[in-house]
């Protein structure tokens, strides 16, 4: 499986939004590889007032999903733990031989698939 960071790449750090079912929300990409790897506050404030459910938790630490895009914050929040959020986007790589995964929104305790691919999703920068 090709990684899943150059999907997500030329998106860092830059504004963006993502149409998820017609309607256009603001999405900070993340390099879980980079957080996970620090264990820092923006890695636990993620966990905290994203993922917050063990099962979720679960897939993303036995590598089965990886996430990517927290949905519905301000545009470069100075933390993550903000009252509410849009969910968070996750790579579903639980199939190795997938070059191009699905995408899971997670919110609120519930999974769905949101893209089949995430060559699907609809993504705008909105600044450079």
């Amino acid at each position: 499986m090709s990684t899943t960071k150059t999907f997500i790449e030329p998106y860092l750090s830059k504004k963006t939004e993502v149409v998820i079912n017609g309607e256009k929300d603001n999405i900070t990409f993340i390099d879980w590889d980079v957080l996970s790897g620090t264990m820092g506050e923006e890695y636990t404030d993620i966990l905290d007032y994203f993922v917050n459910d063990e099962a979720c938790e679960d897939k993303i630490a036995t590598g089965d999903w990886k996430p990517f895009g927290l949905l519905g914050l301000n545009h470069h929040p100075e933390n993550y733990g903000e009252m509410s959020n849009g969910g968070l986007l996750l790579f579903d790589v639980s199939n190795e031989e997938a070059t191009d995964p699905a995408i899971l929104l997670w919110l609120e305790g519930e999974e769905r698939t949101i893209a089949e691919h995430f060559s699907d999703l609809k993504i705008s920068v909105i600044e450079e």
